[in-house]
């Protein structure tokens, strides 16, 4: 199964963390893909590779360069797996913490990710589901929302639904995938962690992802509310220790 990290080329203490913690862990099989900085792309680069103006008529508000370097990352590793026609593989992100039985987890379910469906699995946290839904080989919940792109599995099906070569959504816009036929799974309890220690700042936030009343915003508005609701119940997964 080919892995896949994302990490910005001059952010040595990122990817020295994320090598020790593959080393770690007995990974040697992952790809470190440089990650596009969005904070240096012109305003020129970002018009070429995202679609500020849908995106905005989405979010109701300018995406940040951040957003936009994290989403062109993604893709950029979507056609990675599209072209490589590996059937399916894991993307990370370089600040995250890997549990030590990440690879006999995801051996488990490799039978259920290997069909031409297309299917995500979540491997981090910060995700909402229907708590009595019945679990997938005992590990898996079928996802209701979440946020992040800390570390997921991704079939080669997903990866062509998923890839953009015109990209205007957040990177962690599951909800957007699934509208599109993505079926979005998630182990529970999570086998990755994004390292929430302070070590590593990032900029991009879950809050705050809409500043006006249009008609999407208020859909997603209910969505936060079901959210709060699964949350109550028991259909939460915090993304820590």
């Amino acid at each position: 199964m080919k892995k896949y990290v994302i990490s910005l080329k001059n952010s040595t203490d990122r990817r020295k963390h994320i090598i020790c913690e593959m080393a770690k862990n007995h990974i040697e099989d992952f790809e470190i893909v440089d990650a596009i900085n969005g904070k240096e792309l012109s305003r020129e680069a970002i018009d070429e590779r995202f679609d500020t103006l849908k995106s905005y008529k989405m979010y109701s508000k300018n995406i940040t360069p951040s957003e936009i370097g994290c989403t062109l990352s993604h893709q950029k590793c979507y056609k990675m797996i599209i072209d490589s026609k590996c059937e399916n593989a894991v993307i990370f992100e370089d600040d995250v913490l890997i549990s030590s039985d990440l690879d006999e987890k995801v051996e488990a379910i490799k039978e259920f990710i290997n069909i031409k469906e297309p299917i995500v699995i979540l491997l981090s946290g910060m995700y909402w589901y229907f708590p009595l839904h019945r679990r997938i080989n005992g590990m898996l919940v079928k996802v209701f929302n979440a946020y992040l792109t800390s570390s997921y599995l991704i079939n080669q099906s997903a990866a062509y639904i998923m890839y953009e070569e015109y990209p205007w959504i957040r990177a962690d816009d599951w909800r957007y995938y699934m509208k599109k036929g993505v079926k979005i799974y998630a182990f529970q309890p999570h086998i990755v962690t994004q390292d929430w220690s302070g070590r590593f700042t990032s900029t991009i936030s879950a809050e705050n992802r809409f500043n006006n009343f249009s008609l999407r915003a208020i859909y997603y508005h209910c969505i936060s509310i079901i959210m709060r609701i699964l949350k109550l119940i028991g259909g939460y997964e915090f993304d820590g220790e």
